[in-house]
Formats: C-alpha cells, sequence, structure tokens
C-alpha cells in the first residue's frame, strides 16, 4: 500500500518523518525526497560536533550521491539534534553541495524538545525562533494508524522488531 503524505507547513513534515522512517529518530539528519521518478527517504547520524569537519564530506556524499543516481529535484532536511551549531554548519554543507548538484534545498529544519526551528541559510545567522509542535497528535499519525503502519519510539525500538528470535528462529512459547 502507498500512502500518500501532504505537506505544506514546517509541522506536516516533522510528522511525515516518523511515519516513513518507522521511528522517531533522534541525534540524526533526515533527507526527504521530491520530484523523483521513485522518491525516497534517508537518516544518517549526526557526528558530534568534534567530528563535524572530518565527517561532514562522507555524510554529504552519502546523501547527493543517489540523489543524483535517482533525479531527484528537491529535498528537506531535519536535523534531530540539540546543538545548533553542528545543524548549522550540517546544514551550510548540504546547502553547497546540492547547490552544485542542482537539486533543491526546501528547507532545512532543526528539532529538538518538541519544538522546531528554521536553520539559517547564512553561517552565523541566528535560527528561527523555536515552534512547538506535536507529531503525536497530527493527521498524518493517525492516517499511519488508520493504514496499519507502525511508528516505534525509537530506532532502538525497530532494531530490536529485527533482531532474530532465539534458539534456532522458535520464538519461547508462554505455556
Amino acid at each position: 500500500m502507498t500512502t500518500t503524505l501532504t505537506a505544506r507547513v514546517p509541522e506536516d513534515l516533522l510528522a511525515a518523518v516518523p511515519v516513513v522512517l518507522g521511528f522517531r529518530p533522534q541525534d540524526s539528519l533526515v533527507m526527504l525526497t521530491f520530484d523523483a521518478p521513485r522518491p525516497f527517504h534517508a537518516r544518517v547520524d549526526l557526528p558530534s560536533s568534534a567530528e563535524a569537519e572530518a565527517s561532514l564530506p562522507g555524510l554529504v556524499d552519502a546523501l547527493v550521491s543517489p540523489c543524483l543516481t535517482h533525479r531527484v529535484g528537491r529535498v528537506v532536511f531535519v536535523s534531530y539534534s540539540d546543538d545548533a551549531g553542528l545543524s548549522a554548519r550540517v546544514a551550510s554543507a548540504l546547502r553547497t553541495a546540492f547547490g552544485r548538484a542542482g537539486i533543491g534545498v526546501i528547507d532545512v529544519l532543526r528539532a529538538h524538545a518538541g519544538s522546531w526551528r528554521r536553520v539559517p541559510a547564512r553561517p552565523g545567522a541566528r535560527e528561527t525562533p523555536a515552534v512547538p509542535y506535536d507529531d503525536e497528535a497530527h493527521a498524518f499519525t493517525a492516517q499511519a494508524v488508520f493504514e496499519g503502519r507502525v511508528t516505534l519510539a525509537s530506532r532502538e525500538d525497530l532494531r530490536d522488531t529485527l533482531a532474530s528470535a532465539p534458539e534456532g528462529g522458535r520464538h519461547a512459547s508462554t505455556g
């Protein structure tokens, strides 16, 4: 089944992320793609501030390359982080690389602790004021539940659902 989500405001994008990923990301960079024959979405771990300069080229390439392969026209990025400076450095590198590749960056948001901000396009500029959001009470979440899609609280919870069963694939019975 294909689910169509039409995002009109940043809160819609933030509500779409856990639906398309199947979990609520933390300390992550999420990319949503648009205007491709087969749009896709990606999540990568954010580097620490100390590792950012060395890690950014690889992180950027890991996102630009598949976008070029799949002829993506535009993207949105969401940085799930409490570190505004790190999010700004990552956003700057992404905007530069995606611009050079001819892929439009619609927006870059930073989400943390139930609020979001726009990450400024100019290095050193201030983020927009925090705007609260609730992705759990959003219509996209209700639609996902109605369609039988599960959204887990974390990536670890998702990983646990994929872990191999104990004792050669057999689940223990409860009596």
